[in-house]
């Protein structure tokens, strides 16, 4: 009985290990030919704007199939959907069949193909799919994590094709997963003072250059001790996408993961601290010091919500080491960031995003408050992209009503990890990536100027920024830099008049040596700025409508790259030049200044010695007009165009000349019983400074001393030439101040011996020479004057071409102006029959006995300029251009001393902006 029953019980086993075989869930099926083929599946996790789903299993047929054998119905999924934490309910549907939405044949990496071993079978995905979603929600701990999703792929019907049928494969065999970008991150862990933190992290393909790094600090549900949760839990892992790369050339991506919530402060739940900040700086120290290759100064740092909470404690606590920050729907409530933070955090690129419809962090309480206080502290790279609300932007997913499907308020990250945040920055439409990309920590670096006076004053038409290595001739472009200058008033109660600060139009760029000469490769790059009449902002001088003085103003510039140059074998990146390294002033840098006290007068002045030989030189005086006076010797020479006595054009007529330039204390024109009253309180000073100059002088040519002056200057010019007439061998006074009512008979008798060319035009509202210098030069015609001239222009106008009225007439210059014509010699009058330029008159005059050369006109006419026959009672035009005078014209200070001609500048000023100023000085 024994034996029997053991051999029945054999039977018995038999019968039932068959049946198991035969009836029991299996990863074998059965091919037309009989033999049994294994059968397994994978999943494919993709993450979504919402977080990861499933969207994909690959089953392994183990057998080829045709590409046409299967369709939606050959197969039926089946989930279960299973929390692997104790005590935590899946939210959402735990089990049910997935909707299939296209199945194909594939090979092993789920790619279509003819034929294949093979089939993907792709599903229904969405935001309220929960039985696509291998993540879980636990509301006890408010952590996700990953549930267990047992898949059972039932065929439905047979699949047949050249190598045979294959029916009844039920496939439940799970084989791995596919995470498509998120399998590029590698995580790791480190402890620092008993605090681990896991995290994920993405490595760019290597190659010669420095790649930045971009840190991402997860929301509240994704801390933990999973590494791939923070870039899993929502679109986190798309900044490593071959879209977002794109915009920085490869970036390396760090995600770490708090414990719990970045949130968790020390003294409470987000109380502006966090117990997690020390170790998480010496996670992203270790990280780059362990990367050579990432950038130092292009480190970025981002959040969500808790993450963006702890992205504004880092930029408050690491300003410095950070190249820029992009909070989301940040969580640091705005009162618990006091004025010293903001004051940090202003200088430091900032792109907040959140969404008006966030009640989890209302933006009202949190990024609202703080954006406009940063703006309100004059940040100047600071960003909102503040959304109604968010939505659906890929048309996928919809409302019952066709309107685009609309997220919880406060998940406004969607649009950052989608690149959809968007402002309008240097006139481009950037969206928040390009803008990331482009930031770069500053790398404070020295620059130098360039001031030459122009016809209109002095302007600063060069900044020259040290690079810090050599460059090639060619990297440099107008838009490799911004330049932004601030001009600031030294002196109290002086507004600064046009623009006190701007951004300066850079129309040359090229590579140069420290004095911005051009070079075919140099360490210094030359911006050569957009000047003009009408451009305060280039100004380094002020014109004081109080004191009727110009004065030298601070100019800082700010020269921030805003283009990589790339070199042979590396990148400049994040220059700023914002140390000022001195600079350079043209033929202001020739004269050197000084002062002399004579009875309790002290005179300043700028003074031009030509080159040293065994020749006299002449001595060209110059007075300057009412906006030069002071106690700085360059104003004379600066505040107009008098530098250009010192030029090499204007020195070759004189082969050499000396120039002497004094500045009045206050006005020429302050004389001893009141203001312009033909008399000045700084003559006598004035005559001892002028002889004391050429007895230490010893080859200036005594025969050969030629005084000028323009407005006020010119008054002085005319006082010195009827008080000390032998003195001199020639005068040239400009749009000159003293009225003709002042000028005795007996002036004229002496003055008409003395060789005198007069500048003047028809425009001129300050000084209208119909009261001045026209009566003056008939008297003197008239009185038998025979080397006196008069150039009467129409209208002063520019005469370069470089600068135009909207119609294309040239500029037109306030009418007083018209000593623009003297310093650039366009005075001209016909003497000898020949053409002769003040320059030439002026330098040929010598005190002698000799006949002096007389004019081939009639001598009580004035030269004609354009050669026209002059009337005899007036003085004649030399220009024709009806051009009307602009009023932003610069302004000149020559009327302050007149109390009527001081309202006419007043008026005239009003109209527009005085931008008469200088260059280099005290630059900061």
């Amino acid at each position: 009985m024994g034996k029997i029953f053991r051999r029945s019980g054999k039977i018995m086993l038999a019968l039932i290990l068959a049946g198991v075989m035969v009836f029991s869930p299996s990863r074998s099926a059965l091919a037309a030919d009989g033999q049994a083929q294994t059968a397994s599946y994978r999943t494919v996790n993709e993450v979504f704007d919402w977080g990861t789903a499933t969207t994909k299993v690959i089953v392994d047929l183990g057998k080829k199939v045709d590409q046409n054998s299967v369709a939606l119905d050959t197969f039926k999924v089946h989930v279960v959907r299973t929390e692997n934490r104790a005590n935590t309910m899946i939210l959402g549907d735990k089990e049910g069949d997935r909707k299939i939405t296209k199945v194909y044949v594939a090979n092993k990496d789920g790619n279509a193909a003819t034929s294949g071993n093979y089939v993907v079978i792709e599903m229904e995905v969405g935001p309220d799919v929960s039985l696509a979603s291998p993540i879980n929600y636990d509301l006890t701990t408010n952590l996700n994590g990953w549930v267990k999703c047992d898949y059972t792929i039932t065929q439905q019907k047979d699949i047949t094709s050249n190598s045979g049928t294959i029916s009844g494969l039920v496939v439940n065999t799970y084989t791995g997963d596919i995470k498509p970008i998120v399998d590029e991150f590698k995580t790791g862990q480190a402890t620092y003072d008993n605090i681990t933190l896991h995290y994920a992290s993405y490595a760019p393909a290597k190659d010669a250059n420095k790649h930045p790094l971009v840190i991402w600090l997860h929301g509240m549900g994704e801390g933990g001790t999973d590494g791939l949760l923070p870039i899993t839990g929502n679109k986190a892992d798309n900044f490593a996408s071959k879209e977002m790369q794109a915009y920085f050339g490869g970036a390396y991506v760090l995600a770490p993961q708090a414990p719990t919530f970045w949130m968790d402060g020390f003294n409470g739940f987000g109380d502006g601290t966090s117990k997690y900040e020390n170790a998480l700086m010496s996670l992203i120290k270790d990280y780059v010091a362990s990367n050579k290759d990432i950038d130092t100064s292009r480190i970025y740092i981002g959040g969500d919500s808790n993450g963006g909470y702890m992205t504004m404690v880092m930029a408050r606590d690491y300003t410095d080491y950070f190249a820029a920050a992009f909070p989301t729907c940040e969580a640091l409530k705005d009162t618990l960031i006091k004025d010293s933070d903001i004051e940090k955090m202003k200088n430091l690129p900032i792109w907040f995003t959140a969404a008006k419809t966030d009640t989890t962090v209302p933006v009202n309480d949190y990024v609202v408050p703080t954006y406009n206080r940063l703006v309100k502290a004059g940040a100047k790279n600071t960003h909102l992209s503040l959304f109604d609300k968010v939505v659906d932007t890929t048309g996928l997913y919809k409302k019952a009503d066709g309107s685009p499907y609309e997220y919880m308020g406060h998940w406004s990250w969607i649009y950052v990890y989608n690149n959809q945040c968007t402002d309008t920055i240097n006139g481009k439409n950037t969206t928040i990536m390009e803008w990331l990309a482009s930031q770069a920590k500053v790398k404070s670096t020295s620059y130098s100027t360039v001031t030459e006076v122009q016809d209109w004053g002095p302007a600063i038409t060069k900044v020259i920024i040290n690079l810090g290595q050599k460059v090639d001739q060619g990297l440099i472009a107008t838009d490799t830099f911004k330049v932004h200058v601030v001009r600031t008033e030294n002196r109290p109660n002086t507004p600064i008049l046009g623009a006190a600060e701007g951004d300066r139009k850079v129309v040359r760029a090229y590579v140069s040596d420290k004095d911005g000469n051009a070079v075919p490769s140099g360490n210094y790059a030359a911006l050569e700025m957009e000047i003009g009449p009408d451009l305060a902002l280039g100004s380094p001088m002020n014109y004081s409508l109080t004191s009727g003085l110009n004065g030298w103003i601070t100019s800082n510039y700010t020269i921030t790259e805003q283009r990589d140059i790339i070199t042979s074998d590396q990148v400049i990146r994040g220059l700023v030049g914002n140390v000022y390294a001195g600079g350079t002033s043209g033929l202001l840098d020739k004269f050197a200044t000084s002062q002399a006290t004579y009875d309790n007068v002290t005179l300043h002045y700028a003074s031009f010695a030509p080159a040293k030989d065994s020749k006299k030189h002449p001595l060209v005086i110059w007075l300057h007009g009412g906006g030069e006076g002071g106690s700085d010797g360059l104003l004379p020479i600066a505040g107009n165009k008098a530098v250009n006595f010192a030029s090499t054009d204007i020195q070759a007529y004189f082969n050499g000349a000396y120039v002497l330039a004094p500045q009045a204390p206050t006005y020429w024109m302050d004389g001893l019983n009141g203001k312009a009253d033909g008399t000045s309180k700084y003559e006598a000073a004035l005559m001892s400074l002028i002889k004391e100059y050429v007895g230490n002088n010893k080859d200036i040519d005594t025969s050969r001393i030629y005084i000028g002056g323009d407005s006020n200057g010119g008054y002085m010019t005319l006082l010195m030439a009827r008080d000390y007439t032998d003195y001199f061998a020639a005068a040239f006074p400009t749009c000159e101040g003293l009225k003709d009512t002042l000028i005795s008979d007996s002036d004229i008798q002496k003055l008409k011996n003395l060789p005198i060319w007069f500048t003047a035009a028809k425009t001129d509202t300050v000084l209208p020479p119909s009261i001045y210098a026209v009566p003056t030069y008939d008297r003197l015609v008239k009185a038998g004057a025979k080397d006196v001239h008069f150039t009467y222009f129409d209208k002063v106008l520019d005469t370069t071409g470089l600068y135009k009225k909207a119609d294309g007439t040239p500029y037109e210059y306030s009418g007083h102006w018209s000593w623009i014509y003297v310093y650039n010699n366009q005075c001209v009058d016909t003497i000898k029959g020949k053409s002769t330029t003040i320059m030439e008159w002026l330098a040929s005059k010598t005190i002698s006995k000799t006949v002096p050369v007389t004019p081939t006109q009639p001598t009580n006419t004035i030269p004609n300029q354009t050669s026209t026959t002059p009337n005899t009672t007036t003085p004649s035009t030399s220009q024709t251009s009806t051009t009307a005078i602009s009023t932003t014209s610069p302004q000149t200070g020559d009327t302050a001393p007149i109390v009527p001609l001081a309202m006419l500048m007043v008026a005239s000023v009003a109209g527009g902006a005085i931008v008469l100023r200088r260059k280099d000085v005290k630059q900061q």
